[in-house]
């Protein structure tokens, strides 16, 4: 067994149970109730909660962390070797193989998500980098479970492993851990989540989604209530539970008539009151709550979710800056720290660095990837064999398809392909223009022409070359005779 495992078995068997809540049924004005004594322990109130049960209760924040470490998951680390100007990937390597299958519960991807969510929970991630069974392994903990200690803000640090609600606990050092960090305005040891920042929003949201969910459950409480005048008989115990019961069937989730039109008596009315979702601004309360979470964590509301501006252009565009700006500082602390401090600890070269794989993501599509590469090299750039791979199709049997096949009415420095798309007139021919930009040119000349500049010295200045003139006379210059025919 290795050290983690017996270090994380002897915290998990720590773990104390929780207590549960008090409760017992009683009657009050002849209803039967249920008396509940909660645990405060745990409130479900954001103002005493936990950062987890924020982001497990709080829809924006589960939105806005998930995304941002969806999206950086999904790049994969790439272990690269520089050699001088030039840099090629590593692939096989013992390093790659921990950054592709870091422990043997985890994937490359797994690791990346977490860091990024844990990140943006609490502002700083923990990796802790130990030799396992098989290797050198990398496990994360939860900062949570983790505290910094140092004699001084400079001095070595050591790493105390805590499990909540537990007396054991286990030292690391600080050569074995890697701190991912954000930035405090005062030099601390901790950080300061930014789940903190937006603990009053989500707060008001919370309260906005309790009191709807209370509205609908028991239809009536809050929406409408009964009126019995006052001079109506008075009503005992067994008379007011019997009308009680009656009205329940009418209302809540488990009513037998629910959405039914209950029978008053003794001239009961049924009153209206509060408000539409209007006129409390709703729907503005929760694009505000959406949009301030996004802003926080530094990114546009409409890559979440929020209409707000929204169009395909705009879509397009924020699709490109979501790995420039929103994501890119969070990539570069990822490369620089795994490649400053991880890659030391697994025995990696010291020319060996690790980057994200993010050019896969701004590449754009295959169409734009085809109509760009097929513009800048003036001719096709991609065999057959290349082609039919890209659907998973065999190659060919004979050599036909290894080559790189030119249309015959193509000369070199032309469109790679007449139906190029890229351009109006629908692509270029042998004099390497489309017959839009062909057609602009020969009306050039044909001012010129008319201006009394020389034929050929108008067609060099339009950059079209010299043609061969059979001699005759043009139709639109030919004179017309209009004098009889002598006899």
């Amino acid at each position: 067994m290795s050290w983690f495992s017996q270090v994380f078995g002897r915290l998990a068997s720590a773990v104390q149970a929780l207590g549960t809540p008090a409760a017992f049924r009683t009657t009050f004005l002849g209803q039967d109730v249920e008396y509940v004594q909660h645990d405060m322990r745990s409130p479900r109130d954001p103002k005493h909660m936990t950062v987890e049960d924020m982001w497990a209760t709080q829809p924006h924040l589960r939105t806005v962390v998930d995304f941002r470490a969806r999206n950086i998951a999904q790049l994969g680390m790439q272990l690269f070797e520089s050699d001088g100007e030039e840099r090629k990937r590593v692939r096989g390597s013992d390093v790659s193989k921990v950054l592709k299958r870091p422990n043997p519960y985890m994937t490359g991807y797994d690791l990346l998500y977490d860091l990024v969510a844990t990140r943006s929970l609490y502002d700083t991630a923990y990796w802790v980098v130990l030799q396992g069974d098989a290797g050198m392994e990398i496990h994360p903990f939860s900062p949570a479970w983790v505290t910094p200690m140092a004699d001084t803000l400079v001095g070595p640090r050591t790493y105390r492993l805590q499990m909540p609600g537990t007396d054991t606990h286990v030292d690391l050092p600080a050569d074995k851990v890697v701190e991912f960090r954000g930035w405090t305005p005062i030099p601390s040891l901790s950080t300061a989540s930014p789940v903190e920042t937006l603990r009053m929003t989500l707060e008001e949201q919370f309260a906005s989604r309790k009191h709807r969910l209370q509205l609908w459950r028991k239809n009536g409480r809050v929406g409408s209530y009964i009126h019995r005048p006052k001079d109506a008989p008075s009503w005992d115990n067994t008379a007011r539970k019997r009308f009680m019961d009656m009205y329940r069937a009418f209302t809540g989730n488990d009513g037998e008539k629910a959405g039914g039109v209950p029978m008053l008596e003794d001239g009961m009315e049924i009153k209206r009151v509060g408000f539409t979702s209007a006129d409390e601004q709703w729907a503005e309360s929760v694009r505000l709550s959406l949009e301030t979470v996004a802003q926080v964590y530094q990114l546009n509301p409409v890559v979440v979710g929020s209409s707000e501006g929204a169009s395909y252009n705009t879509v397009r565009e924020l699709h490109r800056a979501i790995y420039r700006t929103m994501l890119g500082a969070d990539i570069r602390q990822i490369e620089e720290r795994v490649t400053a401090f991880v890659l030391p600890m697994l025995g990696a070269g010291e020319d060996e660095f690790v980057k994200l794989n993010v050019e896969s993501m701004l590449r754009g599509s295959f169409e734009e990837q085809a109509s760009v590469l097929s513009t800048s090299v003036g001719a096709p750039w991609m065999t057959r064999d290349e082609a039919r791979a890209l659907q998973d199709m065999p190659a060919l049997d004979d050599e036909q398809g290894s080559g790189v096949v030119t249309p015959l009415n193509v000369l070199i420095g032309g469109q790679a392909s007449p139906q190029d798309g890229e351009t109006g007139g629908g692509g270029g021919g042998q004099l390497g223009m489309t017959s839009d930009e062909f057609a602009q040119r020969a009306n050039a000349v044909g001012i010129l022409f008319r201006a009394g500049f020389d034929p050929a010295a108008a067609l060099e200045a339009a950059g079209l070359p010299p043609i061969d003139h059979t001699g005759g006379e043009s139709v639109s210059v030919r004179g017309t005779d209009t004098s009889e025919p002598e006899e």
